[in-house]
């Protein structure tokens, strides 16, 4: 024994006798609720298989943990406690009463339960004031009682707190189709979907006919709430079992965040519901933030979404010229039109299309219209320059992304030799992730480029053991070269660098003569930049290139041409 913990020293041990035990058993995280070990009696009592325990917190068993475990929890061992109500895999309840015990687990603090099936008591309505009655959830006095302790520990850890509404969609047709009964189970697989989807520190109650409450604590910034928020939409992904028919639901979210948009729970609460019916009236199956900035990154997404239905999103090209001043390739650039006319900036749609998965989609249709397009123009003029199309680390790590794009292009009767894919700093230093498709997708021919390299150190250490064959060296160092205390020498070392692993050099962000002629005698292969030539649209490529119809005549260009 060490201080109110037993010390394991042999892991394996306990892994043996919890593993292979018939007593439903576990042993969980204390400060995730993650369970660590589960037994065979477990598996078989709960319904759940393995790897979905291994997924799950104690909460997705015990939906009342915190008002069933007592201050002796800290303890060595707790005796056996009154009755415990615990949820069956189906939503049942089993009623139980446990034994547990504290220990050190693979070197964390944890507690070893063993469970025993016991009839309800008369205390049970006791313990069910504060839950729905359908799902086993907490109702909205409980919730409020964890998001004020979650705002507490927010306040003292500098972190946020988001309060998520979820509404069903198609709640009232299920209602009509199947009947009151078959819809609490519908209820009671979406609660079961909710709790296992969640981190331990979060909640979720039910507060209405079709609405549930969550509250998401210990978030860093908007990326981390939209990683949660869009996780939970995916669930509906998994179609619901309803009299015994397989249903797909979907389900809209709104979300107020403290303390940005309040610091009182109820304030929060009807912003939360304000939210909620923005992403209704946008269609469902969407998320809105209540906040100013969150509205505004929501109505984006909205007309995004609504842009890609109606085909309108466009795709420019910027060329890059050899020293010589020929075009090598066309870097093909996606563009928004904006409501008012003009085109909103990369830098605000991106990172939105990213957050909400919209990215995937997106950035295969880039790749179709851009094979599109270089097909178009070697039937019009007999060639075509190699196509650049810029690939995010989240459609590298995408299962599937390889084969999609692969199966693109021969969609488009394109040779994978004449595309190019440029991904980011950050791709490279997810190697682990992004080399299985990469090395698939360069083995069919595609080639690859780091664009805006410099940026980030990190991962010098994994480019050789990529299949990249370009650097383009990010513009802020292109363009500082010649100022005092100026870049040279690391334009220098990355091209020395580079052409040492076999690699073109391309200096982005080239705009007056002396930033070519500095990158040229640096050695760079390849310059681009508002000097030559800005963005154009399609149609103006072959002036730009000077193409003439069934021709393959290119010419020398310098000229600047703006779309």
């Amino acid at each position: 024994m060490k201080g109110s913990q037993v010390e394991l020293a042999d892991g394996k041990q306990m892994w043996a006798i919890v593993h292979g035990n018939t007593l439903p058993m576990w042993i969980y995280d204390r400060e995730t609720l993650r369970f660590l070990e589960v037994s065979k009696g477990a598996i078989r009592r709960y319904g759940y298989s393995r790897a979905e325990f291994l997924s799950m917190t104690v909460r997705d068993l015990m939906p009342r943990f915190e008002e069933e475990t007592t201050a002796d929890e800290g303890s060595e061992l707790v005796e056996a406690r009154a009755l415990s109500t615990h949820r069956h895999r189906d939503g049942q309840a089993i009623y139980v009463k446990t034994h547990s015990n504290a220990l050190v687990y693979g070197g964390r603090v944890a507690r070893l339960v063993v469970a025993k099936d016991a009839a309800p008591q008369v205390d049970e309505p006791k313990l069910a004031a504060q839950h729905d009655e359908a799902t086993g959830l907490p109702n909205q006095e409980l919730l409020k009682s964890r998001a004020l302790q979650a705002f507490e520990n927010a306040d003292r850890t500098r972190r946020r707190v988001a309060i998520v509404r979820l509404k069903l969609d198609q709640y009232e047709e299920v209602v009509e189709r199947y009947g009151r009964s078959a819809s609490d189970t519908c209820l009671r697989q979406v609660g079961t979907w909710l709790t296992r989807r969640l981190r331990g520190m979060d909640s979720v109650g039910r507060i209405g006919d079709k609405e549930f409450t969550m509250v998401l604590a210990e978030l860093d910034d908007d990326f981390d709430l939209y990683r949660v928020a869009t996780a939970l939409l995916k669930i509906f992904a998994e179609p619901a079992l309803i009299a015994g028919q397989s249903v797909l639901l979907s389900a809209s979210l709104g979300i107020a965040v403290y303390p940005e948009d309040g610091r009182e729970y109820e304030v929060l609460d009807r912003e939360s519901a304000v939210a909620l019916g923005r992403a209704r009236q946008a269609g469902g199956h969407r998320i809105a933030m209540f906040s100013k900035q969150g509205a505004e990154r929501t109505e984006l997404d909205v007309y995004m979404r609504e842009m890609m239905k109606q085909k309108s999103f466009l795709l420019h090209y910027q060329p890059e010229y050899s020293p010589e001043g020929e075009v090598r390739v066309l870097e093909a650039l996606l563009r928004l039109p904006g409501k008012e006319g003009g085109f909103i900036s990369p830098d605000r749609f991106i990172p939105i299309a990213e957050e909400t998965g919209m990215i995937e989609p997106l950035g295969l249709w880039v790749i179709q219209e851009a094979a599109r397009q270089s097909k178009a123009w070697r039937d019009e003029y007999g060639e075509s320059p190699r196509i650049a199309v810029n690939v995010s680390p989240l459609q590298l790590r995408s299962k599937n992304f390889a084969a999609e794009a692969l199966s693109v292009l021969r969609a488009c009767s394109v040779d994978p030799r004449t595309i190019e894919f440029e991904i980011t700093e950050r791709a490279v230093l997810e190697f682990d992730e992004v080399s299985k498709p990469m090395r698939e997708l360069a083995k069919a021919g595609i080639t690859f480029a780091v664009d805006d390299f410099g940026t980030g150190y990190s991962s010098l250490q994994h480019l050789h053991r990529l299949p990249i064959s370009i650097l383009k060296i990010d513009r802020s160092f292109v363009q500082r070269m010649d100022a005092p205390r100026g870049t040279e020498a690391i334009v220098e070392a990355i091209v020395s660098m580079a052409h040492s692993l076999g690699m073109r050099v391309v200096a982005e962000g080239v705009e007056t003569e002396d930033q070519r002629r500095n990158s040229i005698r640096m050695g760079c292969d390849a310059i681009q930049g508002f000097l030559h030539s800005r963005p154009v649209r399609a149609s103006l490529v072959p002036g730009l290139i000077g193409w003439t119809s069934n021709s393959v005549d290119r010419v020398k260009t310098s000229g600047v041409v703006e779309a």
